[in-house]
C-alpha cells in the first residue's frame, strides 16, 4: 500500500531518499534487530525509557495492543493518567476488564485501531497474536479507523500513544500522518515489527514523515522507538 496525493497533510510527501520502490522483501535479508534487543534489555527499557514521559494524573494515554495490560499497569502506577486500552482479541480483552475493573480512569475497548474500520482474521499466539502471522488458532476481530475514533471520542490531545500491535502499526501510523491527526499525539512510542512484508521500507518512510512534526527521543530499531511533538 502506498499513500499518495495527501492534501490534508501540511507538508509535501516524498519517498525516503535512496530507497527502492515499495516491494515485498524477505525480512530475513533486511532486518537484524538482535543488537537493539540486547541494548534495550541491558538498559531495562521496559521499566525505564518505556515509561519515562512527561505525564500526570490529568494526562490521556492510548495503549494500542494492550494484551494483558502490563505496560498500562506500569504507566498507571507511576502517573495515574486516563488510559484507553485497545485489544481486539476477546480473551485478552476480558482479562483486561477484570484486571482494571476497579479503576474508573481506564477504558477498555474490544477492537483494534487501524487505517480503516472492518473485521479481519488474527492468528492467536499470546502476546504475538497478529494479523500478519498464521496460527493454528484464529479469531475474527474488529478494527476501527483511528481518525474516526479520535474525533468521535472527543479527545483533542493524547499525551502518549504506545503502539505494540504486531505489524498493524505501519498502516495505523500512515493513516495518522495522512489525516493530519498525528499532531494530536504529543508522544508516540512504537514497536515496529520485522515480520510485516514491507517492514524496512515502511518504517523508513514513516520516520521520514514523522520528522516533519516530531523529534526522535530514542531509537532501538525494530524494538522500541519514541517521538515527541515539536513545539
Amino acid at each position: 500500500m502506498r499513500y499518495k496525493d495527501l492534501p490534508k497533510v501540511p507538508f509535501v510527501y516524498q519517498p525516503a531518499k535512496g530507497l527502492p520502490g515499495l516491494m515485498a522483501i524477505p525480512v530475513s535479508e533486511l532486518i537484524d534487530n538482535s543488537e537493539a534487543v540486547v541494548k534495550w534489555q541491558k538498559n531495562d527499557g521496559d521499566n525505564t525509557l518505556g515509561i519515562d514521559y512527561p505525564l500526570n494524573s490529568a494526562s490521556v494515554v492510548f495503549d494500542v495492543g494492550g494484551y494483558l495490560g502490563d505496560w498500562s499497569a506500569r504507566i498507571i502506577k507511576r502517573y495515574d493518567p486516563f488510559v484507553f486500552i485497545f485489544e481486539p482479541v476477546k480473551s485478552f480483552y476480558e482479562a483486561l476488564v477484570e484486571r482494571f475493573s476497579e479503576n474508573s480512569k481506564v477504558r477498555i475497548f474490544n477492537f483494534g485501531l487501524s487505517s480503516e474500520s472492518g473485521f479481519s482474521l488474527i492468528g492467536k499466539n499470546k502476546d504475538g497474536s497478529s494479523l500478519y502471522r498464521d496460527s493454528i488458532t484464529k479469531e475474527i476481530v474488529e478494527l476501527r479507523n483511528i481518525e474516526t475514533f479520535v474525533w468521535e471520542s472527543g479527545v483533542s490531545a493524547i499525551d502518549l500513544i504506545s503502539l505494540n500491535c504486531e505489524g498493524e502499526e505501519y498502516l495505523l501510523l500512515l493513516k495518522m500522518l495522512d489525516s493530519g491527526i498525528i499532531r494530536s499525539f504529543h508522544n508516540i512510542q512504537v514497536q515496529f515489527h520485522i515480520d510485516h512484508p514491507n517492514a524496512a521500507r515502511l518504517r523508513d518512510e514513516i520516520r521520514w514523515w514523522l520528522e516533519n512534526t516530531h523529534d526522535e527521543v530514542y531509537n532501538y530499531p525494530f524494538v522500541w522507538e519514541s517521538w515527541k511533538i515539536r513545539k
